[in-house]
């Protein structure tokens, strides 16, 4: 994962995980472990490592995103 790079990122909700949203990366912070990715509504997310999940997580309006490091 780079800075500028475009990912997708998926409502956790969503079964089966088929549909998500290419997002862009804002910034990356290796030793935090986060990630911050852009909305297509212009909206910044920011995203925490969860090494059990094996995914990044993040929470916006009550609803949890995910996305995985070979996500592109």
């Amino acid at each position: 994962m780079r800075k500028g790079e475009t990912i997708k990122v998926y409502n956790d909700t969503d079964s089966g995980r088929g549909r998500g949203v290419d997002c862009s990366i804002v910034d990356i912070d290796h030793a935090a472990r986060k990630v911050w990715v852009r909305f297509p509504t212009n909206q910044v997310l920011e995203m925490t490592w969860h090494a059990r999940r094996n995914v990044y997580t993040g929470r916006m309006a009550r609803m949890e995103f995910t996305a995985d490091s070979t996500t592109s």
